[in-house]
C-alpha cells in the first residue's frame, strides 16, 4: 500500500491535474457551465474523501472516475444535455482557413458535437478517453470499471452511430 499523502502532496497532483480533468468534464458534457459544476463536484468529493483513498488505482485514476460519475450526475440533473464535445484546437485550424472554408469546418464541426451529444453516456465517455485524451483500452477499463471487451464494443457502437448520424446530417 502506498504511503499516504500529505495535504500539500494531494493540493499539488489535483493542481496539476486541473486544466486535464476540466478538459474532460467539459468534452464528456459538451458545455462548459456544466463541466464547471461536475468538476467543482468531483474536487468537493475528492477533497472528502482522500484520507480513505485505498491507492488500488493512481491517485489520478480514481479522480477521473470521480468526476466522470460527476458528469453524469450534473447532465442527469439538467435534463441529459444533447450539446456535446467543444472543440479545443479551434482556433489553430481557423488560422489556416479561409472564410468560405472556415464556415464549412464550423458547420461540420457542430453537426459533429450535436451527433456526439445524440449518444448514450458510456459511449461517449469511451470515445472521448480514447480520442481527445488518448487513453488505452487498458486505462479506459480501469477508469470506468469494465471489461477490455466493453471498451471495444462501445468504441464500435459509437464509432457506427456517428457515422450513421453525421451520414444523414
Amino acid at each position: 500500500m502506498p504511503k499516504p499523502l500529505s495535504d500539500a502532496e494531494l493540493e499539488h497532483r489535483i493542481h496539476d491535474a486541473l486544466p486535464r480533468l476540466l478538459r474532460l468534464a467539459t468534452r464528456l458534457s459538451g458545455n462548459a457551465d456544466v463541466a464547471e459544476d461536475a468538476l467543482q463536484d468531483a474536487l468537493l468529493k475528492v477533497s472528502r474523501s482522500w484520507k480513505r483513498f485505498r491507492g488500488e488505482a493512481a491517485l489520478e485514476t480514481w479522480m477521473t472516475r470521480i468526476l466522470i460519475r460527476c458528469v453524469a450526475d450534473q447532465l442527469r440533473k439538467r435534463g441529459r444535455l444533447h450539446e456535446s464535445i467543444q472543440e479545443d484546437n479551434r482556433q489553430d485550424v481557423s488560422r489556416q482557413l479561409g472564410p468560405v472554408e472556415q464556415t464549412l469546418a464550423d458547420e461540420r464541426r457542430e453537426q459533429v458535437r450535436l451527433a456526439i451529444g445524440q449518444l448514450p453516456d458510456r459511449q461517449r465517455e469511451v470515445l472521448a478517453l480514447s480520442l481527445w485524451e488518448g487513453k488505452s483500452t487498458e486505462q479506459i477499463a480501469e477508469l470506468l470499471r469494465i471489461s477490455k471487451q466493453n471498451v471495444y464494443a462501445n468504441l464500435h457502437a459509437a464509432r457506427s452511430r456517428l457515422k450513421q448520424l453525421l451520414k444523414d446530417a
